[in-house]
């Protein structure tokens, strides 16, 4: 008639200590017997700092992330900058262009100096290079905004990964954890112990 409830270890291990005797009255969680929780100890350093190292590298990913979004606006704010210089420069050369041509039907008659046409021309090239200065550093500047975009979603895609890493390391220490809580056989329910 009695109700038998057998006591089996969950892990292997060498028993470390006895806490009870033949035929002693026991209530449900009462520690029966310890196992040697050393390696177990071992595995929960380990894993510790496995998933210490994972969850930094998750900080450098994040980092590296807000870096490249800040990157992505310095850059797209220098195409704007250099959009509004290139319309002044469109402007000036404009300007620069009609001063020379009208120098240059001028000094056919000999109304103007040979000095103030070669003025009129130095400014109009002047002001060709510095167009195609500010037209070349705003493709630059378009490049870097693209580079600095496809390092953003490069490193999102880091963040992802080290993201299920942790949730693995997290999985691999809560393991170690619930072997840990293993090594300390506790009584199933109340009652009798029949044979240690």
């Amino acid at each position: 008639d009695a109700h038998i409830s057998p006591v089996i270890p969950r892990i292997s291990g060498y028993v470390t200590e006895v806490r009870v005797k033949d035929n002693q009255k026991v209530k449900k969680g009462d520690t029966l017997i310890i196992l040697d929780n050393r390696n177990e100890l071992i595995q929960l350093a380990q894993a510790q700092a496995a998933l210490a190292a994972v969850r930094g590298n998750l900080n450098v990913a994040e980092a590296s992330t807000t870096a490249s979004r800040a990157n992505i606006a310095t850059y797209e704010a220098n195409v704007s900058t250099v959009d509004a210089q290139i319309e002044a420069a469109k402007i000036t050369l404009r300007r620069a262009t009609q001063d020379y041509d009208r120098y240059a039907n001028l000094i056919k008659d000999h109304s103007v100096t040979q000095i103030q046409f070669d003025q009129a021309e130095a400014a109009k090239q002047t002001a060709e290079r510095q167009l195609q200065v500010l037209t070349n550093q705003k493709n630059s500047a378009s490049r870097q905004a693209n580079a600095a975009s496809s390092q953003t979603n490069a490193t999102a895609q880091q963040v992802n990964v080290v993201s299920a890493n942790i949730q693995q390391k997290q999985a691999d220490l809560d393991n170690v954890k619930l072997n840990l809580s293993y090594t300390v056989i506790t009584a199933p329910s109340d009652g009798t112990l029949s044979k240690v």
